[in-house]
């Protein structure tokens, strides 16, 4: 998936709750949103195809989490078919992306800023953060 510039929309996926993150149309601010209860049901999809409206997201990148040694997981199948099941409801370029270490990034960034913001949604900013830079490179 090619990216040329527009907001993307970063996804934290959790079967319970899924972190959120968009960024400035220029890749350069990226900030946290309120989580998405339950995003792969049709509550949850309704709720990011209104995200992607609100905030006119060209492009989804959710995080696809592996073991430490990049193996797959329980957990990176479920996002694989959450992606899937994004795909089918959307008509912009879905990506996955590895989110190793983005809980415990996340943890750093609330005890050093003092945030307020969800650890989910904070991971789904630094998803999204190495995304932009892995896309400028």
């Amino acid at each position: 998936m090619a990216w040329s510039g527009g907001r993307v929309l970063a996804l934290d996926y959790g079967a319970k709750r899924t972190g959120v993150a968009v960024s400035d149309p220029t890749g350069v601010v990226v900030r946290p949103l309120d989580i998405v209860p339950k995003a792969n049901t049709s509550d949850g999809l309704r709720t990011i195809s209104a995200l992607i409206t609100e905030h006119d997201v060209t492009h989804i990148v959710v995080g696809l989490p592996t073991g430490l040694g990049g193996d797959e997981t329980r957990q990176t199948a479920q996002a694989r078919s959450f992606a899937a099941r994004l795909r089918q409801s959307v008509a912009i370029p879905v990506a996955l992306y590895d989110e190793r270490f983005t809980s415990k990034l996340a943890d750093y960034t609330r005890a050093a800023t003092g945030s307020v913001a969800s650890r989910d949604s904070l991971a789904a900013c630094h998803v999204l953060e190495s995304w932009m830079e892995a896309q400028r490179t």
